[in-house]
C-alpha cells in the first residue's frame, strides 16, 4: 500500500469514527486528487464545506479539482472564497490566476501574478509567477515582455520549460539563432521536451538549415511517435530540399494519426503534385474540401491537377469556385488564365492575365503570357509593350515558366 493509500485509509477510519469530522474529508479529498480520483475528491471536499462552510483548505483543493476538470468558473468562485478567508495566500493566488488565463481574462490573470510576484519575489512561487506572465505575454504578441519575464524567471530557477518559452518569443520575433540557443538548453536540461525540439526545428526552417529541422523533428517523432506535428513539420522540410517523395510519406504518418485534418490532406496533395501524381493530388484535395468547403488551396490543387490531366470543364469549375471565396488571389487568376488558353479562350485568358498584372504588377510572367496572346490576335504593339515590360521586371537568369502554386 504507498502512502497515498494509506493516508486514505486513516482518513476513511476517522470518518467512520466521527462523521462529522470536516478536516477528515478534506484532507481525504486532497489524497484523492494526488491519485486523480476527481469524483471522490469532489465529493470529499464538498463533504467538508458543507460540514464547515469557512473552511479554507476544502475551498483550496476543490478548486484544484475543478481546475483539473477545466471547469474554471466554479474554480473561480471557491478561490475567491479562499482568498477571502486568507487574502494573498500565493497558492490560491496563483490558482486564480491560472483561471483566471483559462478563462481568457489576462488583465485580472496578470494582476494575481504580480501580487504572488510582490509577495514573495526571488522564490519558487515568483518563478512560477513570472513564467505564467511568460504565458500571457506570449499569448498577447508581446514578445519584448514575454522575454523580459523569461528572464526573471530565469534568475529564479533555470527551468527547461523557461527557455522554451524564451526561445518562443525570440522565434516569433524573427531573432532565430537566438531562439535555437535557448531551445538547445531547454533541450540541456530536459532532453525529453518535445516542444523545445519541434520548435528548434521551426527556428532551423526559417533559416533555411533544412537538415538541422530534419534532425530535430526526427528526434520530436522518438520522443513522441503518436503525435503527427513532427511527422508534419518533417515533410515541410523534405518540401524545401525538394525531397517530394520523403515528404509524402510523412505526410502520410501524420494522415494516419489525424485523419480529419484538412491541411495535412492539402500538403500531401501538394507533394503528390510535385510528383507529377496527378490522380492523387485529386483525391487529397477533394477529401481535403469534404472537410472544409471553403478550403481555397484545395481547390486551387485539384484545379491544377484537373489541368495537367486536360480536364478543363473540371479546373474552370474549381478555380470558379476558389476565385468567388478569395477575388483578390492573383495565382488563382493565373491558373484559370492558363485553363482558358487551353481551351481556345484567349480573351478570357487575357482578362485574367490583366487581372494579375493589376493585382501583381510585378509579375513578369503574367506580362510574358498576356504578350504570347495579343501577339496571336495580332496586336503587335500591345504585344510588344508586354515583353519590354516582362524584360525589364524579369529577375537575372529566370525565364517565364508559369504561375506556380
Amino acid at each position: 500500500m504507498n502512502s497515498y493509500e494509506e493516508a486514505i485509509r486513516k482518513f476513511t477510519q476517522a470518518i467512520n469514527n466521527n462523521p462529522n469530522d470536516s478536516f477528515a474529508y478534506a484532507f481525504r479529498g486532497e489524497k484523492y486528487l494526488e491519485l486523480n480520483r476527481l469524483e471522490e475528491a469532489l465529493a470529499d471536499t464538498s463533504e467538508a464545506l458543507k460540514l464547515e462552510p469557512d473552511y479554507f483548505p476544502a475551498y483550496l483543493t476543490r478548486a484544484k479539482v475543478y481546475m483539473t476538470l477545466n471547469q474554471f468558473e466554479q474554480a473561480l468562485a471557491d478561490l475567491n472564497e479562499a482568498l477571502h478567508l486568507q487574502p494573498n495566500y500565493l497558492e490560491a493566488l496563483s490558482c486564480r490566476g491560472i483561471s483566471f488565463k483559462m478563462m481568457n481574462q489576462h488583465k485580472e490573470a496578470a494582476k494575481d501574478f504580480c501580487e504572488v510576484i510582490r509577495h514573495a519575489p526571488d522564490t519558487e512561487d515568483a518563478e512560477l509567477a513570472y513564467y505564467s506572465l511568460t504565458e500571457l505575454f506570449l499569448e498577447n504578441d508581446a514578445y519584448e515582455e514575454a522575454v523580459k519575464c523569461a528572464n526573471a524567471a530565469l534568475q529564479i530557477m533555470e527551468e527547461s520549460r523557461t527557455y522554451a518559452l524564451r526561445g518562443e518569443a525570440y522565434r516569433r520575433m524573427g531573432q532565430n539563432e537566438q531562439a535555437i540557443d535557448d531551445f538547445s538548453a531547454a533541450l540541456r536540461l530536459n532532453p525529453a521536451s518535445l516542444l523545445a525540439c519541434v520548435r528548434r526545428g521551426d527556428a532551423n526552417m526559417a533559416i533555411r538549415r533544412y537538415e538541422n529541422a530534419i534532425r530535430d523533428f526526427s528526434a520530436a517523432i522518438r520522443l513522441a511517435p503518436d503525435k503527427p506535428v513532427p511527422y508534419a513539420r518533417r515533410a515541410d522540410a523534405y518540401i524545401e530540399m525538394k525531397l517530394y517523395d520523403k515528404a509524402a510519406q510523412d505526410y502520410s504518418e501524420a494522415l494516419n494519426l489525424d485523419r480529419d485534418d484538412a491541411f495535412l490532406l492539402c500538403a500531401r496533395a501538394q507533394a503528390y503534385r510535385c510528383l507529377n501524381l496527378y490522380e492523387k493530388t485529386v483525391i487529397d484535395a477533394s477529401e481535403a474540401l469534404e472537410l472544409d468547403s471553403n478550403f481555397i488551396l484545395a481547390y486551387g490543387l485539384r484545379g491544377n491537377s484537373y489541368l495537367k490531366m486536360k480536364l478543363y470543364e473540371k479546373a474552370l469549375c474549381d478555380f470558379d469556385q476558389a476565385l468567388k471565396l478569395d477575388p483578390q488571389a492573383a495565382w488563382l487568376y493565373a491558373e484559370r488564365a492558363e485553363v482558358y488558353k487551353y481551351m481556345g479562350r484567349e480573351e478570357e485568358a487575357i482578362k485574367d492575365y490583366s487581372e494579375v498584372i493589376r493585382l501583381k504588377s510585378g509579375d513578369f510572367v503574367a506580362y510574358s503570357f498576356r504578350g504570347d496572346l495579343y501577339k496571336r490576335q495580332g496586336l503587335i504593339d500591345e504585344a510588344a509593350a508586354d515583353f519590354e515590360e516582362a524584360r525589364k521586371l524579369k529577375p537575372a537568369g529566370e525565364t517565364p515558366r508559369g504561375q506556380r502554386l
